[in-house]
């Protein structure tokens, strides 16, 4: 949270405007993702920074999560879910614990689910 806060206020003092938590928190997951692609740099650290990673949250992210029933309570319109429709820190609390507690029942760490919803649909993954 610390460092989500950090960009926010480093962003708009170099950039003159306000970057939205939720948003800033995409921009530093996504920079976590990219780590994890390049593990074999730091091999020891991949196995435990990979499971903490939250997924960066856009349309390819939230639209599939229509059918998590924990999420029903949020009043989002998930046919039309984007980076935009994540609100506030609660919102987005609450969609990175559903994924994560279904990507831990499938024993899989949670950027399994942003690489099927993202990277594979835009052919930079593969399925087995």
């Amino acid at each position: 949270m610390a460092s989500a806060n950090g960009l926010a206020k480093e962003w708009q003092r170099y950039l003159r405007y306000e970057i939205e938590l939720p948003r800033a928190f995409k921009l530093l997951n996504l920079l976590a993702k990219g780590l994890c692609l390049v593990s074999p740099i730091w091999p020891d650290r991949f196995k435990a920074i990979v499971w903490c990673v939250e997924v960066p949250l856009d349309r390819y992210s939230l639209r599939p999560l229509a059918c998590v029933p924990e999420l029903g309570t949020l009043r989002m319109n998930w046919n039309n879910a984007s980076m935009g429709s994540v609100k506030d820190l609660k919102m987005y609390d609450n969609i990175q614990n559903a994924i994560h507690s279904f990507c831990e029942e499938a024993r899989v760490p949670p950027l399994a689910y942003d690489f099927l919803a993202w990277d594979v649909p835009h052919g930079r993954g593969k399925t087995a």
